[in-house]
């Protein structure tokens, strides 16, 4: 490799499969010698919503540092394009990931140092397992000009809980899977919407699933980030997790009983289990997305639900993602 050319590699993440899942960019070596305008560029021509760096690490504690840029800026978290490194790291043996076994990480993000487990398989992809900053929620009321710029009718809302603000994301939930499938936003009017909390991501979810085994459907959309839609967001999973804690849907042993739909159907079929209970308690389930731009992406999701204070409602608390790659295509990109 000459001094001006860099391996990169793009993945397709949150999937098995090829051409599916979410795709990233990535530059596991060499990152170093970029600057911050070279990151930005590399990941403009890259043109996926996210392309990431791996860098030696810049505060004590962490292990390694990693940045994300969209095609527009460089953001605080990304989920996809932190799978999609670690599978490629995986791949080449880089960071301390050659053989077999679990390797733990510290990684130094913009959103703090943050924990990642690579589950090392011989003859199979890496499966990648990261912390998320711990979710803090506030209710958000003022919602009629993102509901109309989504093209919401306003009788599809989901009812209580309401809708929340959460770090870089405000979501909103609506009751059937058929609203979210026809939901027709106008990524100018969103882009001009100021969100409360600085937020730039706009989630709308149901936990009406196009799998019966899955327990929530979401979509994102980020035009003022330079992502009109993303296929499938792991950072988004913080607020997601929080709204389901806030909503009581894992009260009980298998969540909601009002029916699974599939693909707008609103005839339910049985009730089933939708998420799981491992030690200590803690609870897993599997959050879909991507279903509607013909790239599925299942994203698997852990965390602790404390009881909130007094009457208060659920918290979700030690959230994290897992997920495996595809490396769809590797190269050498000159450096601009």
């Amino acid at each position: 490799m000459s001094s001006r050319d860099l391996d990169f590699a793009r993945v397709d993440a949150f999937t098995a499969v090829a051409f599916q899942g979410n795709p990233a960019g990535v530059v596991t070596r060499g990152a170093d010698a970029l600057s911050e305008d070279q990151m930005r560029i590399i990941a403009r021509e890259m043109n996926v919503s996210e392309t990431a760096f791996l860098l030696p690490p810049s505060k004590p504690g962490a292990d390694l540092r990693i940045r994300w840029f969209t095609p527009a800026r460089e953001v605080n978290l990304c989920g996809h394009a932190t799978i999609a490194s670690f599978h490629v790291a995986a791949e080449e043996g880089s960071w301390g990931l050659a053989g077999e076994g679990t390797r733990r990480l510290r990684v130094e993000t913009r959103a703090g140092i943050l924990p990642v487990e690579v589950e090392l398989r011989p003859d199979a992809p890496a499966v990648v397992r990261m912390g998320l900053p711990e979710p803090e929620v506030t209710e958000w009321t003022d919602t009629a000009a993102v509901r109309l710029a989504l093209g919401i009718a306003p009788d599809a809302a989901a009812g209580e809980p309401p809708a929340i603000q959460c770090g870089d994301y405000v979501l909103l939930p609506v009751a059937h899977l058929r609203e979210l499938r026809d939901l027709k936003p106008d990524a100018s009017a969103l882009r001009r919407i100021p969100l409360p909390g600085g937020a730039d991501g706009v989630l709308v979810v149901t936990t009406h699933t196009t799998e019966p085994l899955s327990a929530v459907h979401v979509r994102m959309f980020a035009p003022a980030a330079g992502l009109p839609e993303d296929p499938g967001t792991g950072s988004a999973q913080g607020p997601v997790a929080a709204w389901l804690a806030r909503s009581g849907y894992f009260d009980g042993d298998a969540g909601r009983r009002e029916g699974i739909h599939r693909g707008g159907d609103d005839e339910p079929t049985r009730p089933i289990r939708r998420f799981h209970r491992g030690p200590g308690g803690r609870i897993g389930y599997t959050a879909e997305q991507g279903d509607f731009l013909g790239r599925r992406c299942r994203i698997e999701v852990e965390l602790d639900l404390h009881a909130g204070a007094g009457a208060g409602a659920p918290r979700a608390r030690n959230v994290s993602i897992q997920g495996s790659a595809v490396t769809v295509l590797t190269g050498r990109i000159r450096t601009p």
